[in-house]
This record gives structure tokens, sequence and C-alpha cells, in this order.
């Protein structure tokens, strides 16, 4: 048998709370004042496969 739990808070993205600073450039800047332009997402993302398709490239 299985009991149900309630009130369990869940590790969703609507439950996390947003931290006080964020590390950009070598400085700690207000949460509320950090903005990172949409390609930077992009360009980490890329890199990562570029790097696998490096590292698999001689088998």
């Amino acid at each position: 048998m299985v009991k149900q739990v309630e009130n369990v808070k869940r590790n969703t993205f609507e439950n996390l709370e947003a931290p006080d600073y964020v590390w950009k450039s070598g400085k700690f800047i207000p949460w509320d004042k950090a903005t990172f332009h949409i390609s930077m997402l992009g360009w980490s993302s890329i890199n990562m496969v570029f790097e696998g398709i490096r590292a698999y490239y001689n088998e």
C-alpha cells in the first residue's frame, strides 16, 4: 500500500527562489539588475556539442 504524502514541496522551477546576487564578469550583481543576452545561452550549448564531437572523433 502507498501512502499519499500531503504538502510536499517538489523541486520544480516554480518553487525555486531567486538568489540575491549573480556572478557576472567577475562581479556580484543584484539578481534584479542582472541581464544576459540570449545568445550567451546558445553559445554555451553549441560549445558542449562540439566538445563532444571532438572527444569521440577518432573512435
